[in-house]
């Protein structure tokens, strides 16, 4: 039984350092496809390492990733003008998608209408019908409530795009449609 668990555990470090190598190199891919390539500079080479690693733990948004990669620019004495953050930022989103699909991860969440009623709109999501979590907004209170989030690497990412939908269906005043699927960019 010990020697199964050792194997397992060797299994899912070797898929997780696969999975980590395919993100660093569509990081890679990204910085030099739009000239953002800083050469083989061991500063440059951490910093690709920081930014897979945070991408990799879900620790990091769009925005974010954006201000990393204007960083590691300024670093390397380099001039950035507003052109070049508007460049920036499509490899950020680029990067950010590609890098959530590696592996299978889905990229799109799903929400699925449990309950509505005068006080109160709730929605299981996940990644896909099955549930991943239970959003609830309270339409007197304004206050959007998430439970039960399981214990998945990616649940974090789902409920921060079905509290962002959510808010944004009940600032526009629309209906709370029965089903919604979130893909990136929306």
């Amino acid at each position: 039984m010990e020697n199964q668990l050792k194997d397992v555990n060797v299994m899912n470090d070797s898929i997780e350092e696969r999975l980590f190598i395919q993100k660093y190199e569509v990081v890679s891919k990204y910085m030099k496809e739009f000239n953002f390539n800083m050469g083989e500079s061991e500063v440059y080479q951490s910093k690709l390492n920081e930014i897979t690693h945070l991408i990799t733990s879900n620790k990091i948004n769009i925005n974010d990733l954006t201000q990393e990669i204007i960083q590691l620019i300024k670093a390397q004495n380099k001039e950035i003008n507003a052109v070049d953050i508007k460049g920036v930022r499509t490899v950020a989103k680029k990067i950010f998608y590609e890098c959530n699909a590696v592996g299978g991860i889905s990229s799109s969440v799903v929400m699925i209408k449990l309950e509505e009623n005068e006080i109160i709109i709730s929605y299981k999501f996940g990644p896909d019908e099955f549930k991943t979590g239970l959003i609830e907004l309270n339409k007197i209170t304004e206050f959007i409530k998430i439970e039960d989030v399981l214990e998945d690497p990616h649940s974090k990412r789902y409920a921060e795009h079905a509290g962002r939908r959510l808010a944004k269906l009940w600032k526009e005043k629309s209906d709370f449609p029965e089903k919604i699927i979130i893909t990136p960019g929306w």
